[in-house]
């Protein structure tokens, strides 16, 4: 028999300010079963700041062998009425996981903010800056960039600047110095929304794989509610 189950319990201390869990995960597949361990903390500063901490740890085993990996997280997050931001540390080692993890995130260390600063109601600034170091190909990406968004009604503008630096395996430095600008279109009672990106590298800076110049439209249709189509 194969047999899939898992649970979360947490525990409240000091008015809810300080919470700790613990999290149980185990799935089994023909011949094959993984288990993870988790433990969380989260401590409210004030009614809009947290600082959480994560780890967890899986175990793959098979009919030939047996894989353990870990990952860890640390952060803290800041939500008001004008501030939304974040300070982060991600690691995930590239033996983590089951079967659901973001295959993005593996063998990596990132640590990065990012931030949101309401002006008004319809005009905002944001920006964020990261690094982060793919541990299996032992290369590194840095990005840096900051831009502002504002929205009326049925439509939306936005503009910023990116910087991107890649470096690679052997050594080489690939770089993208970008000016971004973007709209977006409302139409049929906010059913249908249009939308235009340009990415825009400026002079020879155009080397980074992951931000290269190029234009990209896309449409988002909500059939309802809860479904939407793009």
């Amino acid at each position: 028999s194969e047999y899939n189950y898992g649970g979360r319990g947490a525990l409240k201390f000091i008015d809810g300010k300080i919470e700790t869990g613990a999290t149980y995960i185990h799935e089994e597949q023909t011949g094959n079963k993984a288990d993870l361990y988790g433990a969380d903390a989260t401590l409210k500063i004030t009614d809009k700041t947290t600082v959480k901490a994560e780890y967890a740890s899986t175990r793959k085993e098979s009919l030939v062998d047996s894989i353990t990996g870990e990952a860890y997280l640390a952060e803290i997050r800041h939500n008001s009425e004008k501030l939304d931001g974040s300070l982060y540390y991600r690691e995930t080692d590239d033996t983590f996981g089951m079967s659901q993890q973001n295959t993005g995130e593996i063998g990596t260390r990132k640590i990065g903010a990012d931030m949101r600063y309401r002006i008004t109601e319809k005009l905002s600034l944001n920006a964020q800056a990261y690094r982060q170091k793919n541990n299996i190909s032992d290369t590194q990406q840095n990005l840096i960039e900051a831009g502002a968004d504002y929205s009326a009604g049925t439509y939306g503008i936005r503009a910023g600047m990116r910087q991107a630096e890649d470096t690679l395996e052997d050594g080489t430095i690939n770089r993208s110095l970008q000016a971004t600008l973007g709209a977006s279109k409302s139409l049929f009672d906010n059913r249908l929304m249009l939308r235009a990106d340009r990415e825009q590298s400026i002079g020879n800076s155009n080397e980074s794989l992951d931000f290269p110049t190029r234009t990209t439209l896309g449409a988002d249709y909500m059939l309802s509610n809860t479904v939407t189509m793009f």
